[in-house]
């Protein structure tokens, strides 16, 4: 009992220092919002909060940013304590997320906050191309319409950063279709930046050649070290003058698939806090008390021996874990061709991050009602280098596709 009463005086005490006076700019938009916001951005800066030029962009951010939030006062309070880039998506809890962004970020000066949405399109996910029967006028109209609604939702004229979303085939990003419909939108002040949001190292590399993408949201966590491949198509994008943003970098969150053995949250982020190219990471953040952690760490982003003995470094680590490193060798192997890599963010979406919704929102762009894998009679052909059992997996994350959405969150 006790300690639940001080776990409700912590996070009332954390919300009086964060979002304290949010009343008041409800009332006083115009002027106790830039002034306040201004005072905490100072006191921000006075605190050591780490920042970095998100490459051509010019945008000085934290180290540590926010990733989509149907959370309107954790939102409010995040930007109080120093945060600024807020990311998310178009498809996000079907336009909630954006919604609930939106709601938050009104009243508050526009050069206060940067925020980057992801528009989809229309795809095939089993190839990650265009859908064959979409014209190239019917794709750039397509995607013009949800980058309308999308600024609908937020409640703004322009986006910071438009990425095109999951983009895992580096002949996507090449196409003059894609290309132009967001060079347009970015020439006609719909958006100040481009970028493409990828987990994939090989389009990471054809970002960078091609010259017109501002930002690369790229999946980026410790168990990169091992081989440091992704750590490589990150230099090589950011010396070619992309901002580049990290994601997924709690590597699944669990260690074992019972989710008994939780990732050290605190050491995982300070591991990826140590790549300089990395400008900022966006991360899920649920409650006051995680806010606060990650706020923390701005003072202390040193990684220790510690730290690293919790991440595993530098063993022969043979927990199979819950996240997938996308390497897609699985792809070929499929007779098929079944893109497991996203049934696998699909099923760590929904066991490990606890997101079934947004399991569900992967689990739809992949067409998967047309299953295959019963057909493989004689097994699974394919072997997972991580030791997953893919058909287990595929098999059992399927199972969401029936729920309906109002029952997920």
């Amino acid at each position: 009992m006790n300690r639940k009463k001080n776990k409700t005086k912590n996070r009332r005490d954390f919300i009086k220092k964060g979002v304290a006076g949010l009343a008041g700019l409800s009332v006083f938009p115009s002027i106790s919002n830039a002034s306040s916001l201004k005072t905490e951005l100072l006191n921000a800066e006075e605190n050591k909060i780490i920042y970095r030029t998100m490459g051509r962009t010019g945008y000085k951010v934290p180290v540590v940013s926010l990733g989509s939030s149907t959370n309107e006062f954790l939102i409010k309070a995040a930007l109080k304590k120093g945060m600024k880039l807020i990311d998310t998506a178009y498809l996000y809890g079907n336009g909630l997320d954006e919604t609930t962004i939106g709601r938050a970020l009104t009243g508050l000066p526009r050069d206060s906050y940067v925020i980057a949405s992801k528009v989809y399109g229309l795809r095939d996910n089993n190839t990650g191309m265009p859908l064959n029967n979409s014209t190239p006028e019917e794709f750039q109209a397509d995607f013009r319409e949800r980058v309308e609604t999308s600024l609908k939702r937020l409640r703004i004229d322009c986006l910071d950063i438009l990425y095109l979303h999951a983009a895992d085939n580096p002949e996507l990003i090449k196409m003059g279709m894609i290309k132009d419909v967001l060079i347009e939108l970015k020439k006609e002040g719909k958006t100040k930046y481009i970028g493409v949001s990828t987990h994939t190292n090989s389009v990471v590399y054809a970002i960078a050649d091609e010259g017109i993408y501002d930002v690369i949201l790229m999946a980026y966590n410790f168990r990169d070290e091992e081989t440091g491949e992704t750590r490589k198509a990150i230099k090589y994008a950011a010396e070619a003058g992309c901002g580049i943003v990290g994601m997924k970098a709690l590597g699944g969150v669990f260690w074992d698939e019972e989710r008994k053995q939780r990732i050290n949250q605190k050491a995982a982020v300070k591991w990826i806090m140590q790549d300089e190219n990395v400008h900022t990471t966006i991360l899920t953040i649920n409650t006051f008390d995680q806010l606060e952690m990650y706020m923390s760490l701005m003072n202390n982003p040193e990684i220790t021996p510690e730290d690293r003995e919790e991440l595993r470094l530098g063993k022969n680590n043979t927990t199979i874990g819950m996240y997938c490193n996308q390497c897609e060798q699985c792809i070929s192997q499929c007779p098929y061709g079944t893109d497991v890599p996203k049934f696998m963010r699909s099923y760590m979406y929904a066991y490990a991050y606890g997101k079934p919704a947004k399991a569900k929102e992967t689990f739809h762009l992949l067409h998967s009602h047309k299953l295959l894998c019963g057909n493989c009679r004689d097994g699974c052909k394919v072997t997972c280098p991580m030791g997953f059992d893919v058909r287990r997996k595929i098999m059992d994350i399927s199972r969401i596709w029936e729920v309906p959405d109002e029952f997920l969150v």
